[in-house]
Formats: C-alpha cells, sequence, structure tokens
C-alpha cells in the first residue's frame, strides 16, 4: 500500500506547477532543456503523458533535462496559448521558446527532446 502511494506522488513529481508570472520568470531562469506542458484552467494539463515523461527523465541526466506544467489563464507570456483544446508542449532553453509542439504523440516528444538536449 505504501509502495503505491510512492509511485504515485513520484509521478507527478516530476513536473513543476508554474501558477503565475512569478513561477514563470523563475522557470525560465533554471539551466537546461525545460519542457512546458501549456494548459487552460478549463482543459487542464495533459496527464496521459506524465508516465512517459518519467520514462525520459530517467534515460537522460536530470540537470539537462526538466518539465512543468503551466497555466495560461495566470501566465501573460502564454497568453497565445490560451483556450486551446488540445496538449501543448513548448521547449524552453536559456529562458527562450526553442520549439512547441501540439497533441500528445509521445514518439514525436522524444524526438523533440532528444533533438535539443
Amino acid at each position: 500500500m505504501n509502495m503505491a502511494s510512492n509511485r504515485k506522488k513520484g509521478d507527478y513529481s516530476v513536473l513543476s506547477e508554474v501558477n503565475n508570472e512569478e513561477d514563470w520568470i523563475n522557470l525560465l531562469e533554471r539551466k537546461g532543456l525545460i519542457v512546458v506542458d501549456v494548459y487552460s484552467e478549463w482543459s487542464g494539463p495533459c496527464s496521459a503523458m506524465t508516465n512517459f515523461l518519467k520514462k525520459i527523465k530517467l534515460e537522460v541526466n536530470d540537470d539537462l533535462l526538466q518539465y512543468a506544467m503551466a497555466k495560461s489563464d495566470t501566465i501573460p507570456q502564454l497568453e497565445v496559448f490560451r483556450g486551446q483544446c488540445k496538449p501543448t508542449w513548448l521547449f524552453m532553453s536559456g529562458g527562450e521558446p526553442v520549439a512547441f509542439m501540439h497533441g500528445a504523440n509521445a514518439p514525436l516528444l522524444q524526438k523533440m527532446i532528444e533533438k535539443e538536449i
């Protein structure tokens, strides 16, 4: 029973939550590649990809790859993504966007992460 709750907690701890402009600015100061699940409050983040993201993270150096969920409704810099109903993945490096992807296509997401890292 205890192992199951640890596993669940581990699955979600892969993603940092970014809920406001201050959190967003702090996120952009991190080193390496940051893969951001940009979502609207009414649709929520893409929880279906969490286990896949965890698997990729285990395959690469933790310092080079980070994940976050960012609520576009409350972050001015993400206003362009508001109202979208499909998963949006934003790849950030050095505080700048380097790529983005729509949808929950795990193989494509993995290829893009490997290319950008």
